[in-house]
């Protein structure tokens, strides 16, 4: 797992799978199973990528929630990967 704790892992895999509940009406039936599987394996990196490139790729609105909590997470996990310039146009007023 690396250099931090399991409960570092396990409050970000919480977090993730929050959002997946929450956008999961976003989401085909595969692609959502491939997210928990992911999520189940510790690849929360993945988990994180492929749930905004599918959110992106359905282009259905998004609560400001849902976006700056992915942007938290990803800057969280250290990651160079932008979240906010895909999701931000999806946002619901």
């Amino acid at each position: 797992m690396g250099e931090y704790s399991s409960a570092y892992y396990e409050e970000i895999r919480g977090e993730l799978q929050s959002i997946v509940f929450e956008v999961a009406p976003n989401l085909r039936p595969d692609t959502y199973t491939f997210i928990m599987e992911m999520l189940d394996a510790n690849e929360l990196g993945v988990s994180l990528e492929v749930l905004v490139e599918t959110l992106e790729e359905a282009g259905r609105p998004i609560s400001r929630s849902v976006l700056e909590d992915l942007s938290r997470l990803s800057e969280t996990m250290k990651m160079d990967y932008d979240v906010r310039g895909p999701l931000s146009k999806l946002l619901r007023d």
